[in-house]
């Protein structure tokens, strides 16, 4: 039996998967596991209570300043990546994960809203969210079903938040979502529906890297957010190649809502993107974090672009 054949029979699914990485990567995840809970811990409220302090507005700066720099290392790599991502949860002074979400900041009106997350992994971009705004619902919707567990806490950490577990696209069916994994270890943000993104992801690394990347899928159901009859004020879309499909099965609520959208710069999707949200009176910025403020998209590779209602 080959490694890939092996895998594959000891993988039934996610929960089999996951298994699975526990004891391809028992040591690693055990040790890295206890320094995060054991050690490295700090309680949400005491940092939300440092947070008001002048001290920390500056040490806040200078953790931002850090984060920011040795970005491009943990995102090419999955063992970084994997953990880091679990420090977001317990360690609040490190939110937001992404500089757009200021961007985000910026548009915000006072009183209610609803920030429409399509796309929420374990929930780290509601988190990043109410980081920045303490008062707007947030609706998850999250096709991989190994972040369940992760999701129903934050449902009950967090004010006014709740989640589906579900793909959005442009028709109610079921797709193939497909998990990239490097030596046992899953790399949930790069799942995707879109069968052309495994070229694009797999880009990013080094030949001697992409080709011992595996592949975990597992069948999602599809829903169309026209069909949830929802007004979101903000829609922030990380679909991994999918978002044209999904921005299609809203075409109703963009309508009527005009919301703002936070869309990641996918160069499979963002052409097509533009062109379809241009027809509703859009227009694409980006945002330029050292003078916080949105300006004219350049067409450089950033994280995420803006849609707003030209004025």
């Amino acid at each position: 039996m080959t490694e890939s054949t092996e895998f594959k029979a000891n993988c039934s699914g996610f929960r089999g998967c996951w298994y699975q990485f526990k004891t391809l990567e028992s040591y690693r995840l055990i040790k890295i596991d206890w320094l995060i809970k054991k050690v490295l811990y700090i309680p949400a409220q005491f940092g939300s209570l440092a947070m008001k302090t002048e001290k920390s507005v500056s040490l806040g700066r200078l953790v931002d300043r850090a984060k920011w720099s040795v970005e491009p290392y943990f995102m090419h790599n999955f063992f970084l990546y994997f953990y880091a991502k679990r420090l977001l949860h317990v360690l609040p002074f490190l939110l937001t994960h992404e500089k757009d979400y200021f961007g985000i900041k910026l548009l915000l009106t006072d009183g209610d809203g609803l920030f429409l997350d399509i796309g929420a992994n374990d929930g780290v971009s509601a988190l990043s969210f109410r980081s920045i705004n303490s008062t707007y619902s947030i609706l998850s919707l999250e096709p991989n079903a190994m972040h369940r567990a992760s999701l129903q806490r934050l449902k009950k950490r967090l004010r006014n938040f709740d989640f589906r577990l579900c793909a959005a696209g442009d028709e109610v069916t079921s797709v193939t979502l497909s998990t990239p994994t490097y030596k046992g270890v899953p790399l949930h943000s790069a799942s995707f529906c879109e069968p052309a993104q495994r070229a694009i992801f797999e880009a990013e690394f080094s030949i001697h890297i992409a080709r011992r990347i595996k592949y975990v899928t597992e069948t999602v159901p599809v829903i169309k957010i026209d069909d949830l009859v929802l007004s979101p004020t903000v829609v922030k879309i990380d679909a991994e190649g999918y978002d044209l499909k999904i921005i299609r099965g809203m075409e109703g609520t963009i309508r009527r809502c005009r919301p703002i959208l936070m869309v990641e710069n996918n160069s499979l999707t963002l052409k097509n993107i533009t062109e379809f949200l241009e027809g509703f009176g859009y227009e694409v910025k980006e945002y330029d974090h050292q003078n916080n403020r949105l300006i004219r998209f350049s067409g450089r590779p950033t994280r995420n672009v803006f849609f707003t209602i030209r004025p």
